[in-house]
């Protein structure tokens, strides 16, 4: 729902914001939070003086409205999570605006929600049907969040300068990911060679249309027409009055190549669900599916990854903390790398690809094995030739002194006694 303009000179609601750090969370507690208001039918300065000066009549119109979310969550409409999301929101509030309220009397109106949720992850079937999707912004989400598990939220700072391919023997074995840079979550994953490949297809295709790609370009960006670098500013026009009737649902024109807005994540998830719909992943308009949209992707990551890297590996490439361990386990990111090369045959999507035939990669490793084994028998032989002809060398500079000490033959052999002429024989 679209958010209250006046909400933003709101004291408590600007308090409510400074408490919550990531953007996404941010997005939830102030959508659900709202709804809250809009039951009460109040804003939120008047809310939190209220509940400053009542706090069992805040109580109560809490439990009234998570009750009838609680209902909605046994008859399985949405998650029992959802609702302790719901909880989570005014919380946040009250703290914010030191509101004092009993939470435990209010949590133990909520059933206990899952610790995991019953969604699953995407089939590989799945995925190649996603695939099918004509736009190609639906080919990079879906194979950089199938082979790198990285958040959703990750596509907010996701640059073409965050992307590394790493090469071995001229070729592209992997990328490197720099997720969330700069922020105090940045953290290093890693896609595909089948990844990596549509997302230079994507960037190239926008460099020929007119985008100039840089280190800065979005991976991710909003449509534009197909036009040609050249095209002069009349030309520009002419098209831009030609497409005019051609409007998206919004109403709003279609851009330029070189007219370049970032894709935001609302609109990035509305892409993944309209592939969804138009691939046959989405039948039933009910608000939950067995596949979270964009969770499901992180799932097949750590679903196939775990099967031959190790586990804390997985969860230093998905981002997740290791406990207390995070202070002891200290992996570099070339050795993430080397266990992470093992899941690539299995993190691959299109079976067509190269690096989806674990027999050729295989093939190609005792190949690999084999040249170097080769390599190294060359180097060895070059040095024994090269000692032999430094042996060589001395050897013919040993007999060039000893004729020059022996003087010019006078007619004498060698003897192993000495030197015998002409005259003694």
């Amino acid at each position: 729902m679209p958010q209250d303009p006046s909400l933003e000179t709101s004291r408590a609601w600007r308090s409510f914001r400074m408490g919550v750090k990531a953007e996404k969370t941010w997005t939830l507690y102030s959508r659900d939070f709202a709804k809250f208001l809009e039951a009460l039918k109040m804003g939120p300065d008047e809310l939190a003086a209220k509940a400053q000066a009542d706090r069992k009549w805040f109580e109560q119109q809490a439990v009234d409205f998570l009750w009838g979310f609680r209902q909605k969550a046994e008859a399985r409409e949405i998650s029992m999570s959802r609702v302790w999301n719901y909880l989570r929101g005014m919380k946040c509030f009250c703290e914010m605006n030191d509101v004092l309220v009993n939470w435990r009397k209010i949590e133990r109106t909520l059933p206990a929600a899952r610790k995991h949720g019953e969604d699953r992850p995407y089939t590989r079937e799945e995925l190649l049907k996603l695939l099918k999707a004509p736009d190609p912004r639906v080919h990079v989400m879906v194979l950089f969040g199938a082979s790198s598990g990285i958040r959703f939220g990750a596509w907010s700072w996701m640059k073409w300068k965050h992307v590394q391919p790493v090469e071995r023997s001229g070729k592209v074995v992997a990328a490197k990911l720099t997720v969330y840079a700069g922020e105090p979550e940045e953290y290093i994953a890693f896609v595909t060679p089948e990844a990596y490949r549509a997302a230079k297809s994507y960037m190239d295709f926008r460099d020929v249309h007119g985008e100039p790609i840089g280190p800065e370009s979005p991976l991710l960006r909003n449509r534009f027409l197909v036009s040609v670098r050249e095209a002069t500013v009349e030309e520009t026009q002419r098209q831009k009055a030609k497409y005019d009737p051609a409007l998206d649902q919004k109403g709003t024109p279609h851009r330029l190549a070189r007219d370049v807005r970032p894709l935001d994540l609302n609109a990035a998830r509305h892409v993944l669900i309209r592939a969804a719909w138009r691939a046959g992943l989405r039948l039933d308009p009910k608000k939950r599916h067995d596949t979270q949209i964009t969770h499901g992707f992180r799932k097949y990551f750590k679903t196939h990854a775990e099967q031959v890297m190790k586990p804390a590996n997985v969860e230093i490439c998905m981002g997740h903390s290791l406990g207390v361990s995070d202070s002891y386990y200290k992996v570099t990111w070339e050795q993430l790398l080397e266990d992470y090369l093992k899941a690539v045959p299995g993190l691959t999507v299109d079976p067509r690809e190269p690096e989806a035939q674990p027999d050729g990669l295989e093939r190609e490793k005792r190949l690999d094995e084999q040249l170097e084994a080769k390599d190294r028998e060359i180097q060895r032989l070059s040095t024994v030739m090269q000692t032999v002809l430094r042996d060589v060398a001395e050897l013919r500079s040993k007999l060039v002194q000893a004729e020059e000490t022996l003087g010019p033959d006078d007619g004498g052999e060698l003897v192993p006694g000495g030197r015998i002429g002409a005259e003694d024989q």
